[in-house]
């Protein structure tokens, strides 16, 4: 039996062994990308897959452990996401990489499914797939292309050809957003975006404490929330900040007394409820790959403001005056975007739970079972 129809057979059987590799989990790491693989990795595992994934150790104790249905294998000491000017650091990408080789050369697996970011782990896994003639897809959350340059100066030339060499190293590619396979050159791709729990997100009852206005997501420069905090300083809306990060205390310096801050959240259905009892969740994050955080606030009935970045992909869930706006980063046009918002509430609420329809988790994993049976 080839390859092919061995994959083909071990779908059928709900018996395929699947190695995801990715440097961050859920729910040490909480963040879209994150999210996805938790939610595609433990429903996969509930329909009889053998599911392993390959990251840093987040944990203490042993080397391998089972959770949520996965069994979780730190290939790596952990190294810090970000450095201390808040960016993505270089030295976590190329010292998890460097694990990725022998962490993955003595394990047994039928698919091998690798992370896009932080780039320098798809190098290591493109050689073990050939060493053990298994196929390779790697899941393409974002293309940054040129705004490398904007993001780390002439040192951004570095950023620009590993992510060029990551796609000439990608076989197969899952892209999670139009926006991002627009960019991307690698062929051929399959499109599967980020989903939602929907019957979890019905579930969950609003909370009694309201709220003008909702951020949720990591404290880092990009996501400009410090231009949401000047907007509600002015306006004084009642705001709540949920999420932690390297621009958490600056952040708290600049917040007058009606913005809180929540810190991490480890029960996303408490996050859902207080999504639901927001009028509007702000999220002006200039570049995502999908943008789950809004796909889950609009599920909750709440419309959302995004930024027109370039980069943003989120903006694409997004009507114009339906279920939310799209702004520029001035302080004008966030803060008549929420006005709008809070004025047109009740009829927007109602268009922003219809638009997030036919985005549930288990769709998603139908559509990634079939791409892993025919590679």
């Amino acid at each position: 039996m080839d390859e092919k129809s061995h994959l083909a057979a071990a779908w059928e059987q709900g018996t395929m062994r699947i190695a995801f590799v990715s440097d961050s989990i859920y729910p040490y790491n909480k963040g879209g990308k994150e999210n996805r693989l938790y939610e595609i990795a433990r429903r996969l595992a509930k329909r009889g897959h053998d599911v392993h994934i390959y990251c840093m150790k987040w944990w203490g104790g042993p080397k391998k452990v089972k959770q949520y249905g996965v069994t979780l294998h730190g290939i790596s000491p952990y190294f810090p996401l970000y450095n201390k000017e808040g960016k993505r650091s270089m030295k976590q990408a190329i010292g998890f990489a460097l694990y990725v080789l022998p962490g993955l050369l003595a394990q047994r697996f039928d698919i091998l499914d690798v992370d896009q970011m932080p780039y320098f782990p798809v190098f290591p896994a493109w050689i073990v797939s050939k060493l053990k003639r298994k196929p390779m897809v790697v899941t393409w959350h974002e293309h940054w292309g040129n705004y490398w340059y904007e993001y780390l100066g002439k040192k951004g030339a570095i950023g620009w050809l590993v992510e060029r060499l990551s796609e000439m190293f990608t076989p197969r590619a899952i892209v999670v957003s139009k926006h991002t396979a627009q960019r991307l050159h690698t062929r051929p791709m399959h499109i599967i975006p980020n989903g939602i729990d929907v019957q979890a997100i019905d579930d969950v009852e609003p909370s009694k404490k309201h709220y003008d206005i909702l951020f949720a997501g990591r404290l880092i420069y990009h996501k400009n929330v410090d231009l949401l905090i000047q907007v509600a300083n002015k306006k004084g809306y009642k705001t709540l900040i949920i999420g932690t990060g390297p621009e958490e205390k600056r952040l708290r310096r600049m917040a007058k007394k009606n913005i809180h801050f929540q810190g991490f959240s480890r029960d996303q259905s408490t996050v859902f409820a207080q999504m639901k009892s927001a009028k509007a969740f702000v999220y002006l994050s200039e570049r995502e790959g999908f943008g789950i955080a809004l796909l889950e606030a609009l599920a909750c009935g709440t419309p959302v403001i995004t930024s027109n970045k370039k980069h943003n992909a989120g903006k694409s869930l997004i009507r114009q005056g339906y279920n939310g706006y799209i702004c520029s980063l001035t302080e004008s046009d966030v803060e008549n975007a929420i006005d709008l918002c809070l004025k047109n509430n009740a009829q927007m609420k109602a268009h922003a739970a219809a638009s997030a329809k036919g985005y549930d988790w288990d769709a998603i994993v139908d559509k990634i079972e079939r791409v892993y049976a025919h590679e």
